[in-house]
Formats: C-alpha cells, structure tokens, sequence
C-alpha cells in the first residue's frame, strides 16, 4: 500500500532515527484523529529500517483500570527473560527503569522503542517514557521511542512533549 501524503512524516521519522544512531537519542510523538493513519505511518517506516535497528513493542490497552506498566510486559517478551525477570521482581520504580535502561545499552544496534495507543497509558508507563527521554542523549545505544495514539489535551505525556510533538494534518 503507498502511503499518500506523508512523505514529510517519513522524511521527519528518516532523521530521527539518525540522529539516534548517531548517540542522539529521540522521542517522537505521532498524534492525530483516529483512522488518520498514524499506525500505518509507524509501520511503514519500521518496514524500511534494516537490521541495524532492534524494534520493540508495546501496547496500551483500554482498561477501566489500566495494569502498570503493561507495554513493558510486551517488550520484555521480545527480548530475553531479562526484563521480564525485573518486572516480576520487587524493585522500586527507579531502579526497575535503570536496570531496563541499562538492558538495552547492552544492545550492539539502535533501540526503536514503539508505544502504542498511549492515551491509555498508566502512570507507571508515562514514567517510564519519561525517565528514557531525559536518559537517552548519555545512552551508549541509541533509543528511539515513537509514542502514537489519539491523545487527549492536557494529559502527562502531551504536556511533557508539548513543545516536540507533532500532529498529523
């Protein structure tokens, strides 16, 4: 399927990720209408990365009462047990964040980490997200964390990205 219309998109998530290669870590936050074709744009930009990237997913879901740090149970379960090991385990919030951040240092190629429908997000995820974003630029391996979903105004995450997110016309 040819995306129309979203070239520019493509050209802007092109040079994040190489910046992001390049020990520039980025975050990216995909927002628009639902059906807009944010998704698509996502996946069609990881169809294009090659094996130097590792992608990994992670979803939110629309719960009455979200599970904490749901998206993260995803991604533990696309790498080795490790990560998975860490959320079972009883570390404070800080520590679990430092030894996942730590984890995907270790990582030889760039970290693409992909949270979707994060208007659904629970506050430990949220945390999450931002406790990369401020760590990534020190990051050994690059990571990289697009965030889509139709977002309401004002909550956490918007107003944290507030000044670098973009809306898809």
């Amino acid at each position: 399927m040819h995306l129309l219309e979203r070239e520019a998109e493509l050209a802007l998530l092109d040079r994040a990720i190489a910046r992001a290669r390049s020990s520039d870590g980025q975050v990216v936050l995909v927002r628009g209408e639902a059906g807009i074709g944010k998704s698509t744009l996502v996946e069609r930009f990881v169809d294009r990365l090659g094996a130097q990237d590792l992608v990994l997913r992670g979803y939110c879901e629309p719960l009455a009462t979200p599970s904490p740090l749901a998206p993260m149970y995803d991604i533990a379960r696309q790498m080795d047990g490790t990560i998975l090991h860490l959320l079972e385990g009883s570390l404070d919030r800080v520590a679990l964040f430092s030894a996942i951040l730590d984890k995907l240092r270790l990582q030889a190629r760039s970290v693409l980490l992909v949270f979707e429908d994060i208007h659904w997000a629970d506050e430990a995820t949220l945390a999450f997200i931002r406790y990369m974003a401020r760590r990534m630029k020190s990051a050994i391996t690059p990571c990289y964390a697009p965030c889509w979903g139709r977002s309401p105004p004002n909550t956490p995450l918007i107003e944290y990205f507030s000044g670098g997110s973009a809306s898809m016309p």
